[in-house]
């Protein structure tokens, strides 16, 4: 009985040990009450941080950090450093690189209370040149806010830096790490990167990025090279998958207005994705290179729509890649060549665009006008006529996936081109729902 006794003990011991007990903390606002940062570790909302980075430093793995409504404002400069795999790192005027209003650090969620419109992180630009938020963790969770006015600046003196990366957000690991980081539920506007990725920088790393606005973000003119880009988004040696997102009004001044990518993995996804008004000279809404045919980029169920280029690609440019277009419409582009798309090696498959002529293989592709709902007020769903409905090809993920408004992929059998399916009107399901998508738009 007695070993008995002992056995027990010595097992509850060990389930303890092996248990990871997390914690939850919280800020608000500052100004919201009346504490500073010795309140710490901040696990009521008492004795709430009135600093968002309070909070996350002290967080460990699997905690989440609850952010109030308001606006966090960026109000001193900030010389965090968040890992870059760069050796030469170094700076002759003594300037820490990869400055970010908020780093993370830990395997931890930062998630707001009451989604993006709720809660804002402002880099005060151009008061302050720091980019917003830094993920420097694997499995490192970002979830609902709105993340503007972030300014990634090249420092001077500074080797190979990344400062110029990633105005919004830059999301970097080591390389060879497996690495799973979320963005997710964000609202990414109006912040500058004057190198890649002028509302988020993606440097080897992999994970989801999913039902995000990207919105008037901007890669500068000045340092950059002509591979540099994303006025959106930029990726580099990543596997990252960018799903349920709508990116527009983006510019660069290298390409790539909505995305650039560069060196590339498989599992690189762009799926379920509104591009329109992003300008560049090369990619309007996307440029994709340097890669090879073995590292395959599948863009799927996407419309590219009203992207501008200045000299060549207006929807989608690439060079030296492969690539696959599936189920995406791309439609009224403009450039000086290649209005749609710039001809290389990548398939397209069921998919609409004015002429066939810009692309080199695939089949089933369509050259009928889309016939959105409302083109000229940025409505790019189907209309009834569309000839684009039941036309595309099912996918493995279809089963039990759904389309920008949050709508079964597959309703009819047969799943349509671009971001958003169909609900035929009739049904009670379909009236109800079209009515309320026509008269308060999700996008």
């Amino acid at each position: 009985m007695k070993n008995t006794k002992y056995f027990f003990a010595i097992l509850a011991i060990g389930l303890l040990a092996g248990s990871v007990l997390t914690t939850e903390r919280y800020v608000v606002a500052p100004g919201t009450i009346e504490h500073d940062k010795d309140l710490s570790p901040y696990n009521t909302w008492t004795n709430a941080a009135t600093n968002i980075q309070w909070a996350v430093d002290v967080a460990t793995n699997g905690d989440t950090v609850w952010v109030s409504n308001g606006t966090y404002l960026c109000r001193e400069s900030v010389m965090g450093n968040i890992y870059v795999p760069i050796t030469n790192q170094t700076a002759t005027n003594g300037v820490i690189t990869n400055r970010a209003m908020v780093v993370i650090s830990n395997a931890i969620t930062l998630k707001s209370v009451n989604g993006a419109v709720s809660t804002i992180i402002d880099g005060n630009w151009p008061l302050f040149t720091n980019r917003c938020v830094g993920l420097a963790a694997d499995k490192a969770i970002l979830d609902g806010f709105t993340i503007q006015h972030g300014h990634a600046q090249a420092i001077s003196g500074v080797t190979q830096s990344y400062d110029g990366y990633g105005g919004g957000v830059y999301a970097s690991l080591a390389f060879n790490v497996a690495t799973t980081q979320t963005i997710k539920n964000c609202i990414i506007r109006e912040n500058i990167a004057v190198r890649n990725g002028g509302g988020i920088h993606v440097l080897i790393s992999g994970g989801m990025i999913s039902n995000c606005q990207f919105i008037c973000n901007t890669q500068s003119p000045g340092v950059a090279t002509a591979t540099d880009g994303g006025g959106g988004i930029s990726m580099d040696w990543t596997t990252m998958e960018v799903v349920d997102c709508v990116i527009r009004d983006n510019v660069s001044s290298e390409g790539g207005g909505g995305i650039s990518t560069r060196q590339i993995y498989p599992g690189t996804i762009y799926r379920n994705c509104l591009l329109s008004g992003n300008s560049a000279p090369t990619g309007g809404a996307i440029r994709v290179g340097s890669s090879s045919a073995n590292k395959i980029t599948p863009i799927e169920s996407c419309t590219i729509v009203g992207n501008t280029a200045t000299k060549a690609g207006g929807g989608f440019w690439q060079t030296n890649t492969g690539f696959t277009l599936k189920n995406t419409i791309i439609w009224s582009n403009s450039a000086p060549e290649y209005p749609d798309c710039y001809p290389g090696t990548g398939v397209f498959n069921n998919c609409c665009l004015p002429s066939t002529n810009e692309i080199v293989s695939g089949s089933r592709n369509i050259t009928n006008h889309p016939l959105f709902v409302d083109f000229a007020g940025g409505n790019y769903r189907l209309s009834p006529n569309s000839p684009c409905m039941n036309t595309g090809t099912n996918q493995s993920w279809m089963t039990n996936g759904i389309d920008m408004d949050g709508c079964a992929r597959i309703r009819y059998g047969r799943v349509d081109m671009g971001a958003y399916e169909r609900i035929y009107e009739g049904t009670m399901y379909g009236t109800v729902f079209l009515k309320f998508i026509l008269k308060k738009r999700r996008y």
